[in-house]
């Protein structure tokens, strides 16, 4: 269900750009025939004035149309996003019915998304789920987002505005000795140029409200950045002040997304990387063995490009010094646990939005077996990264323990990584 909530929304959102190309096309054939309608004479003027009104009913269509699809495009996202809380906040009776308002062509984009994952899919682990922690930092990731992409949309616009005053300015000085003086003619001229006039007022609205929605954005990072362990009121408080803005605001083109998703994405990563990298300076002072280990040892590494929780594995009485020094932060006491194929002692701690597992002294269970796992110890190097150097398990332990615990599909992505740095 909630796998499905994102292809939905991400399905919706693409269509909602696929009408909104064809909306800024329609505008500018209404610019156009507005433009012939000044140099136009009293025959020519009132078909111009036929064209004009039937693309302007028709950009009023696509205007709700858009609107619908990004108003349920956003019911879906916030659905996904509130599920991560709690899965008993997920309305389903609603959520179906709002996937039968959907067109064929999200249905054959959810479908098709789905085919892809399920050819893709890894083995699922066992985990233990913060909703909490991971509610905030998916509202934190989006409005990190957010304020970077509404403000490139915002300064798009600027730039569209600018050139087409230039324009105008420019058609204007040029070509006014042409222009077919008719005094009976007025009345209709002033029509074209209050129209005129309301395309241009529609456009600067939805620039000034990018610049809006970018402050909004920006404030959200910045409160979630300070704001401590993920508690209820934080989340109330951010969750309302995101809904709201991205509620009010145009969606945002999708060639800003693909213009920046790279670099947003890199940005985000060094963000993730010093938190961790905050977090090992905490626990410099602990005198056992402990490194980064799992997916996102893959993560700093650059082998994923997802980061879901942060594995330390270390020994038994690391595991106790750790805990007390980040008592503050735990969600699960340190303790005894025994899940699918590992147990050991283990605790979870809520750090700055980001999971963190102790697994102190694991024993792994290797074809129906329960093995001890001492590898680690003498597999531990300093890796850096973004300017930070971090204790991770080594490659080549990666490798042996995931082919040991048989998960082929991530074992292949370490492995091709390892053959692409020899």
């Amino acid at each position: 269900m909630k796998q499905d909530l994102e292809y939905y929304y991400q399905s919706i959102f693409d269509e909602a750009e696929r009408y909104s190309r064809l909306r800024v096309c329609f505008l500018f054939g209404i610019l156009f025939l507005i433009s012939l309608s000044v140099y136009a004479g009293e025959r020519y003027l009132y078909f111009l004035a036929l064209g004009i009104f039937v693309i302007q009913f028709s950009l009023w269509g696509l205007a709700q149309k858009i609107t619908a699809l990004y108003n349920l495009g956003n019911s879906f996202q916030k659905q996904l996003m509130l599920s991560d809380l709690s899965v008993k906040t997920m309305d389903v009776a609603m959520i179906e019915n709002q996937k039968q308002k959907t067109s064929n062509y999200v249905r054959r984009k959810v479908e098709g998304k789905k085919e892809k994952h399920s050819r893709n899919a890894e083995i699922p682990k066992n985990k233990t789920v913060l909703h909490a922690a991971k509610l905030r930092r998916l509202i934190h990731e989006n409005a990190y987002f957010n304020y970077h992409l509404f403000d490139k949309s915002y300064r798009r616009n600027l730039a569209i505005l600018g050139a087409c005053s230039a324009f105008i300015l420019i058609s204007i000085l040029l070509f006014i000795p042409y222009v077919k003086v008719n005094s009976d003619l007025l009345p209709i001229r002033l029509v074209y140029s209050l129209l005129s006039l309301g395309l241009l007022y529609e456009f600067l609205t939805s620039t000034l409200r990018y610049r809006a929605t970018t402050e909004d954005m920006k404030n959200i990072d910045s409160y979630l950045s300070q704001a401590p362990a993920a508690k209820e009121s934080v989340l109330l408080e951010a969750f309302t002040r995101y809904s709201e803005a991205k509620a009010l605001t145009p969606n945002i083109p999708n060639g800003v997304w693909e213009k920046n998703k790279d670099y947003l994405k890199e940005g985000w990563r060094s963000k993730q990387i010093q938190i961790i990298s905050e977090l090992c300076d905490k626990l410099y002072d602990v005198d056992e063995p402990w490194a980064i280990t799992g997916g996102a040892n893959h993560y700093i590494r650059g082998i994923v490009a997802e980061l879901n929780d942060v594995d330390i594995i270390t020994t038994e009485r690391g595991g106790e010094l750790i805990s007390e020094l980040l008592k503050e932060c735990t969600a699960r006491e340190y303790s005894f646990s025994e899940c699918g194929t590992i147990k050991s002692y283990f605790c979870v701690l809520d750090y700055r939005s980001i999971q963190i597992e102790i697994m102190a002294d694991p024993v792994n269970l290797i074809k129906g077996c329960w093995e001890d796992n001492n590898e680690w110890k003498c597999e531990i190097e300093d890796f850096f990264v973004n300017g930070h150097t971090l204790p991770l398990t080594t490659l080549e332990y990666e490798i042996s323990i995931y082919r040991k615990l048989g998960n082929s599909e991530r074992l292949k992505k370490l492995t091709a990584f390892k053959e692409t740095k020899e």
